[in-house]
């Protein structure tokens, strides 16, 4: 067998967990997220911070409110970390729970046979998973948005194991937990506003 294949293989094993959008069912909601993109892509905190709802919860522990998010996230710096975050978020989809949106599909859709602390899903098509962690290593497996046991994130890296066993390591921005940071979405006297933006459990 060759190399190639092996890898196809193995990519293979992995129960996948593709992005889906579901935002179409409700046109405002696509239009929404939209221009949400687009301040994101900006980089325009003012952009932002008007599409989020003054209570927004921001943890599990009572913390919240707009005041909370800004000193948390510091929209106001273009190279803050709530930039990178949305960008994460948005590109993977997400779904309706109830009457709320929630992103990104990692979230959303986890399949619960998948315990949340001990797994994750690739956030592409084509992740690869290498011997070592460091990106100039051999990459022995690829995962199409494949789910896989996963170990606590070092120095940028987290350890992975396959279903067949094989172990290997992944960057950290091509991975994601149902346990990291997802948003809610929903209307508020019929606009929609982010309402939530939380991690853990």
């Amino acid at each position: 067998m060759n190399a190639a294949l092996v890898l196809l293989t193995l990519a293979q094993t992995a129960p996948m967990l593709p992005p889906v959008d579901e935002s179409a069912k409700d046109p405002s909601l696509a239009a929404y997220l939209g221009n949400l993109r687009r301040a994101v892509e900006k980089r325009d905190a003012k952009g932002l911070t008007v599409r989020i709802d003054p209570k927004i919860r921001t943890d599990f522990g009572g913390g919240g409110g707009l005041a909370d998010f800004k000193k948390q996230w510091r929209p106001e710096n273009p190279d803050g970390p709530i930039w990178r975050e949305l960008e994460a978020i948005l590109k993977l989809g997400g779904a309706f729970q109830a009457k709320n949106y929630w992103m990104p599909t990692t979230y959303a859709k986890w399949p619960e046979a998948y315990d949340s602390f001990s797994y994750a899903a690739a956030t592409s098509g084509t992740v690869p998973v290498r011997a070592a962690p460091n990106a100039d290593a051999k990459v022995v497996a690829r995962l199409n948005y494949g789910i896989v046991k996963a170990e606590a994130e070092s120095k940028g890296w987290v350890p992975v194991q396959l279903p067949d066993g094989a172990k290997g390591y992944v960057h950290k921005t091509d991975i994601r937990r149902p346990i990291d940071y997802r948003m809610s979405i929903s209307k508020h006297q019929g606009r929609w506003l982010i309402d939530a933006l939380v991690a853990g459990d």
